[in-house]
């Protein structure tokens, strides 16, 4: 079956939020019946080539039969109502109450608006018209054709979109403020609820330097004849990609006296990404849902891409081995992970997939495969790949195929073997019969298990320069000269365990390496530790090595992991120890004279984990908490973090928060919130999210810290249960419930082996979390061993 087009008309009430619509669906080759997707809406009337038709309804669809196999037009009269859910056709209110409609439409969005074939590989051409009070404005994927006033009322008429997914198509409404440029003869714009647009040129100007690397780098124009930037105060997802409008957090979009140096860099990632996406996802776009990977991947490899060539002084691929490739690399040694490729059945299982293998690991396979065939063969196979499937779907395997067209090698083999497969390799190395021997299986935390070998594209780093070897076999030979690190660049998707001549070899050499080689060694050592395959004096021997190297790479890297320890097991004096002086020696080295950019937002991290170890140093940042405003934005965090770790009640924090007017600053009070101890306080803040004093897109920063904090484990665990439904019920439809046991079981489950079994009881009933349960669980049972080592 085919679906050539939609011609929709939205007549839109907007004080009830009530609507009512008209639509004509064009389908060719119908089956004899069909399903058409329906969540929430009321289906009026069905008419099949003009003719009345009868129709069954289902849970999430309706059925027609009898049809013939040939071009056939429903027309379908339906009403509906604008939802208080972050997904669909929603309303989205400021904290001060002005408010817009807008749409979240992936991955199974549409049909809450809409009825429709509601699969990405049923592309079709919008019409969109959409009838509202003669005040508002209206935003769509495509410029406005015409308006014709009625009254009180116009009715907005867009152009035809070209053929896209239903997932891409976007309406909004309401009063907006925008900035207008232009980038060639396209226009782009930002925008915002009226009253709310309070931004520099930031992000009109990384979209259109976005928008010209990526024509250059693709060597295919940006289709559309505008894009539009949007900033939506109420969002589920960080930003959504459609077509020619894209959504964005207000914090991830607009930049102001507020924004911090992290958070601008962030911006520029996340604009990048999306306009990624306008070719990757848009113009080329996954059959199905299994190859959700195809999207992603390529958007979190590319937008790193465009953002280094944009700033390289903003080192920006230090973002992406610190939080991409660390948290692929973390959830792909659990026996709970998935293939990049996964099955996807259940259209109610698709956001389960939204996770660090989709977007990390995804991308740094990318990385790891252009490294291995080149830079200029992987970029002239995927331009030729965008243009052989423009406006149309397409599968991995013609992706892998256009790359090696220009490789001139193979790589389809490799290739499947690391996205259709689960986990990764660990390379053992030693030396034996005056050669270095390599042997591989696979890594997991909890476990060893045996499996068949991964082709591994495997860069050796000697003193005489870089190898490349394609390691594909369980176990081999290769020459013994002075190596320094057996993953070159860390441009591989696999951890390197020497024995221990080697490892002393390997330490002595560390002022060698890159600061990419360094964060390998550092990263490999910290999961062997946790798996048990090193032992806390050879990690301690890698710390002591890198401590005081001055890469923010490195410096961020140490104090992620000693926060990390201290959470496992906050009573460890030697963690303590280890921690306070990491942070000291680091504060007072950053602090000291005139601080750049960078290294306030270095500091910024210091200073929040100096904080935790140190109480005396919070107690001298929290005096500073009263006139917080006046800080330096990346210093705030910190300063907040101080004032709840010295505080027993939040009145102070939640005062600050609700005179503040940036949403960066009240989300990391909000943060900060979750650093108090007891019940009392947490049901105090609860009761403002309830209020809506807290914008529900950011319940999540609360919950989070609030969760992990040593102070709150036995109720939190004990409250588990009522979170997530809280959680569920405000993100229906995505993966955020599960993603919160997921983070916050491994370390609130610490408390008490009692009351965590009978929350795992509970858990087990709850399917809305099961893939996040099951994994938060086994990071559990890793905690708890790691902890019994560092008493």
């Amino acid at each position: 079956m085919k679906v050539n087009r939609y011609d929709i008309i939205l007549d839109i009430n907007n004080q009830t939020g009530e609507y009512s619509g008209r639509e004509t669906i064009d389908v060719e080759d119908a089956e004899p019946t069909v399903d058409v997707d329906s969540v929430g809406l009321a289906v009026k009337s069905l008419k099949v080539d003009g003719k009345s038709q009868k129709f069954t309804k289902r849970e999430d669809s309706f059925r027609i039969t009898g049809l013939q196999k040939a071009p056939v037009k429903l027309e379908i009269e339906f009403t509906g109502q604008v939802s208080d859910l972050l997904t669909g056709l929603y309303r989205a209110k400021t904290p001060e109450g002005e408010e817009m409609f807008t749409t979240q439409f992936e991955s199974t969005g549409a049909r809450r608006a809409f009825p429709c074939f509601d699969r990405p590989d049923l592309k079709a051409v919008f019409s969109l018209s959409l009838r509202i009070d003669k005040d508002l404005e209206a935003i769509s994927n495509m410029p406005v054709e015409k308006e014709t006033a009625e009254q009180a009322r116009k009715t907005v008429k867009f152009m035809d979109t070209p053929k896209m997914s239903t997932y891409l198509l976007y309406i909004g409404v309401g009063k907006f403020d925008r900035m207008e440029s232009k980038f060639r003869d396209k226009k782009v714009g930002v925008v915002a609820v009226k009253g709310h647009l309070d931004t520099t040129d930031f992000p009109m100007n990384m979209t259109i330097r976005s928008l010209d690397f990526f024509e250059s780098y693709f060597e295919i124009p940006f289709q559309l004849p505008k894009v539009d930037i949007i900033a939506v105060p109420q969002f589920a997802a960080g930003a959504m990609e459609n077509w020619g409008a894209i959504t964005f957090r207000e914090t991830l979009v607009l930049v102001n006296k507020s924004t911090s140096m992290r958070a601008k860099k962030r911006v520029l990632e996340v604009i990048a990404h999306e306009l990624t996406h306008q070719w990757f996802g848009d113009l080329v776009t996954m059959k199905w849902w299994n190859d959700l990977w195809l999207n992603e991947s390529f958007a979190t490899f590319m937008s790193y891409k465009a953002a280094d060539k944009i700033y390289p002084e903003w080192k920006m691929f230090d973002y992406f081995m610190l939080s991409r490739m660390e948290g692929a690399l973390d959830g792909d040694s659990l026996e709970g992970s998935h293939p990049i490729d996964v099955e996807v059945k259940d259209p109610d299982s698709i956001s389960e997939i939204f996770d660090e293998i989709s977007y990390g690991k995804g991308g740094s396979i990318l990385r790891m495969i252009e490294n291995y065939v080149g830079l200029d063969a992987f970029r002239k196979g995927i331009g030729s790949y965008l243009k052989e499937n423009s406006y149309g779907n397409a599968e991995g395997a013609a992706l892998w195929n256009s790359i090696a067209k220009y490789s001139g090698g193979n790589i389809s083999k490799i290739m499947e073997s690391w996205i259709k497969r689960m986990g990764y390799p660990v390379i053992a190395v030693s030396r034996k019969n005056g050669k270095l021997h390599l042997k591989q299986d696979r890594f997991l935390l909890s476990s060893t298990k045996k499996e068949d070998p991964w082709p591994i594209p495997l860069v050796v780093r000697r003193k005489s320069g870089y190898e490349s070897i394609l390691f594909n076999t369980e176990e081999m030979d290769i020459q013994d000269s002075a190596i320094s690190t057996m993953n070159g660049n860390r441009s591989g998707f696999y951890r390197v365990l020497y024995d221990n001549v080697l490892f002393d070899e390997v330490i002595s050499s560390v002022k060698g390496m890159n600061r990419d080689e360094k964060m390998g060694l550092l990263s490999d050592y910290f999961a062997f530790l946790k798996s048990g395959r090193a032992s806390f004096d050879e990690y301690r021997k890698v710390l002591n090595a890198l401590s005081q190297d001055e890469e923010r790479l490195i410096i961020e890297a140490i104090s992620s992991q000693l926060y990390g320890l201290y959470m496992i097991s906050p009573d460890s004096e030697e963690i303590r120890k280890l921690g306070r002086e990491f942070h000291e020696f680091h504060y007072r080295k950053l602090a000291k004279g005139k601080t750049s950019e960078e290294d306030m937002e270095t500091l910024g991290v210091i200073t929040q984990r100096f904080a935790v170890f140190d109480h005396k140093f919070a107690e001298d940042e929290s005096a500073k908490f009263g006139y917080i405003e006046a800080i330096k934005p990346d210093l705030r965090q910190g300063i907040a973090i101080a004032k709840a770790l010295t505080s027993t009640s939040l009145k102070e924090i939640q005062e600050k928060f609700l005179s503040l007017k940036s949403d960066e600053d009240r989300t990391k009070l909000l943060s900060a919130m979750g650093y108090l101890k007891g019940k009392e306080n947490f049901e105090a803040v609860i009761q403002m999210i309830n209020e809506g004093k807290v914008k529900r897109q950011d319940m999540i920063s609360y919950l989070n810290s609030a969760g992990m904090n040593p102070g709150n484990r036995e109720f939190i665990i004990d409250e588990l249960e009522r979170i997530v439904l809280m959680i569920d019920k405000v993100f229906k439809g995505n993966n955020n419930a599960s993603r919160y046991v997921e983070t916050v079981l491994p370390l609130a489950g610490l408390i008490s082996s009692a009351r965590t079994n009978t929350m795992v009881v509970k858990m087990k009933s709850m399917k809305q979390v099961q893939r996040g349960f099951t994994k938060g669980l086994e990071v559990l049972r890793i905690n708890e061993n790691l902890a019994k080592k560092i008493k």
